[in-house]
């Protein structure tokens, strides 16, 4: 079976998205697609659900379902996980440390920021289920609640407004979303997983930490205010010690 060439936006095992022209040569696992790729015109694999947008170049037509589009066999929805009993105190403690462990990886709130925002882009910065595009209204929702055995993980956040969010409460996902929903969130799930993780490196922060944060892909300017800039909210200069604090938008 033959493939047109296709535009694809592809995110990498670090995270990184870029835009690039395939020619799909055949299917590999259900999972890959073995492609030649335009940019260093080389052949090599691509991970399906890391495919986040595909136009046919040929007649500009999106291509909705990658999936069904190359006859490869969906990755499986997760099984409904069952209830773990905790107190509403347990929650609440849980809640905190594990957002607190998660966070204190990025060390420093620029860093942070940096990688959530990559997370809401990859969403297009906007709830899930309703569409909403207030950032301040957006709250990060365990996909798994807490109560029924999630964790505070990448690959178990949706952006929820607040509404929505509350709405949602401690239902499992498949009480709450579509079957639709359920299918387009599964690549969105697991695309998150290369986008959120992220190990501080103490030797390159001490070394140069103007190179790091721009090697890390955070915007020149930016990384010019939070080092010189001491009124600017993600001031880190050049003094030693980290400082995070909690993120300016909810986590449920």
């Amino acid at each position: 079976m033959s493939f047109p060439d296709l535009l694809i936006t592809y995110t990498d095992s670090a995270g990184a998205q870029t835009e690039r022209t395939i020619s799909p040569l055949e299917i590999v696992d259900e999972a890959y697609v073995y492609a030649t790729c335009h940019v260093r015109e080389e052949k090599r694999s691509f991970k399906i659900s890391r495919i986040v947008t595909a136009v046919d170049v040929s007649t500009s037509e999106v291509i909705e379902d990658l999936f069904a589009f190359f006859g490869a066999s969906k990755p499986p929805l997760p099984q409904p996980t069952p209830e773990v009993i905790l107190t509403p105190a347990e929650i609440k403690k849980r809640r905190q440390t594990e957002r607190r462990n998660f966070l204190k990886e990025y060390r420093y709130e620029v860093i942070k920021e940096h990688h959530f925002k990559k997370f809401f882009q990859l969403f297009d910065n906007r709830c899930f289920k309703c569409g909403l595009t207030e950032r301040n209204r957006l709250a990060m929702d365990h996909h798994i609640p807490i109560a029924r055995g999630g964790h505070f993980v990448p690959g178990n956040l949706v952006p929820l407004c607040i509404d929505c969010n509350n709405r949602k409460s401690d239902k499992p996902p498949e009480a709450f979303y579509t079957q639709e929903e359920l299918e387009r969130l599964q690549p969105l799930l697991a695309a998150q997983q290369n986008l959120l993780p992220f190990k501080f490196d103490f030797d390159r922060w001490g070394d140069d930490r103007e190179g790091y944060l721009l090697d890390i892909g955070i915007d020149p300017a930016l990384v010019h205010e939070v080092l010189h800039n001491e009124d600017h909210p993600l001031y880190v200069g050049y003094y030693r010690g980290c400082v995070i604090t909690l993120p300016s938008y909810p986590i449920s």
